[in-house]
């Protein structure tokens, strides 16, 4: 601030570290505007000792500052030229409750000086002390200027506001709802991540799910009462968001398909949804520690555990059967079977689907030994699976 100061511009904390700091909170980014250029503050920066300007958002006015591994936002103050719901036309000014004016809501607007001065064109101060959160002008405005303000609203809502949402917000979500479509997946993705893992997360589905927003972010049906059965239990992994989203999501393998494809979920997370399509149709009354353990083994423990969560929130499983699933997955060790495909195909197997299903049996029967039967014995019940197999191939013929 000292070196913007010298230079006879301005330099401002801005918008949520403000907000953080009024009540007494940690900031997780230390964001600041300026009067100065993008160019200017490039320069500023890189004559100062101990800093590193890096041009992270220069066409949108952003530059990364480093000061002793520390990172810090700089932007220039803007105005919007044009919006279409989705991108903003921007233009630099100096003027700062125009800049105040152009942001969504009015607990993010709040700036405050080097002197300590808070200084409030939109009443967010005011809002902040009520637990209110509520959209600058009118939510319809704001919204249109980008539809990711409808999926914003909520978690702020349920991070700072009270127990009744903002009417008119509520209101322009309703309205716009549909619109949310035109967003990249990637974003809503982004949001929906940041929402799902913070505290009463399910009471801002809830309200989403409302005004119709839920459905059109994700494109199929979600219950988002499952999600919350699963945390009303203390051990819920309130972090996992991949597991918060699978909650919301049906046991359908096509439609969990479109929404890793809408949301660009990576192959790994799209695996991991995929894998727990088939929990309606596993025979939980005769799910044992053995089967539990066989699933982790082959499809991963996180998989195992993300079939927990669904079994028990969706009726199949009860309380106590869930939490001694739970432990044992928790303590247990995946061991290494002690052959595999080369093994098979040395037996004769031609690579390809036998293999698998080769494999696939001795998994089982290994299991089923305790996973305690070693390498010769494992090989043993190969060669006699295998006279099975051809025993009942030849009586086909």
């Amino acid at each position: 601030m000292a070196v913007f100061q010298s230079a006879g511009y301005a330099l401002r904390f801005i918008g949520g570290c403000v907000r953080d700091a009024l009540l007494d909170e940690r900031p997780h980014d230390l964001d600041l505007a300026t009067d100065a250029l993008p160019d200017r503050v490039m320069a500023l920066v890189d004559e100062a000792d101990g800093m590193k300007a890096i041009p992270t958002g220069i066409d949108h006015g952003t530059v990364t500052v480093l000061v002793d591994d520390e990172r810090y936002e700089i932007t220039t103050l803007r105005q919007d030229i044009d919006t279409d719901g989705r991108h903003a036309v921007v233009a630099f000014g100096t003027d700062w409750q125009a800049d105040a004016q152009r942001r969504d809501f009015t607990i993010n607007a709040l700036n405050m000086t080097a002197d300590g001065v808070i200084e409030d064109w939109t009443g967010g101060f005011a809002d902040l002390k009520a637990h209110r959160v509520r959209f600058i002008g009118t939510a319809a405005t704001r919204i249109q200027e980008d539809y990711l303000r409808m999926l914003r609203f909520f978690r702020f809502h349920i991070r700072f506001g009270g127990d009744a949402p903002d009417p008119d917000a509520m209101a322009g979500c309703r309205q716009f709802a549909d619109q949310v479509t035109q967003l990249s997946g990637e974003r809503i993705q982004d949001e929906i991540s940041r929402l799902i893992v913070i505290p009463q997360a399910e009471r801002a589905l809830v309200l989403m799910d409302q005004v119709g927003l839920l459905r059109a972010a994700m494109t199929v049906d979600v219950s988002p009462d499952y999600l919350a059965k699963a945390v009303a239990f203390d051990r819920y992994p309130r972090a996992n968001g991949l597991l918060g989203c699978r909650l919301l999501l049906p046991d359908d393998q096509a439609q969990l398909n479109q929404v890793a494809d809408r949301l660009k979920i990576s192959n790994a997370g799209r695996r991991r949804l995929i894998s727990t399509a088939g929990v309606a149709h596993v025979d939980w009354s005769r799910m044992t520690v053995k089967r539990l353990r066989l699933l982790a083994f082959r499809e991963g423990r996180e998989a195992a555990q993300d079939f927990l969560w669904l079994a028990v929130t969706r009726g199949f499983i009860d309380a106590d059967q869930f939490t001694a699933f739970h432990d044992d997955l928790a303590a247990w060790e995946p061991p290494a079977l002690p052959v595999d495909g080369h093994d098979v195909m040395a037996r004769g197997i031609g690579a390809g689907p036998m293999v698998k299903q080769a494999l696939s049996h001795l998994e089982e029967w290994w299991f089923d030994q305790d996973c305690q039967a070693d390498q010769a014995a494992l090989l043993a019940e190969l060669d006699r699976w295998q006279s099975v197999q051809e025993t009942h191939a030849n009586s086909n013929l």
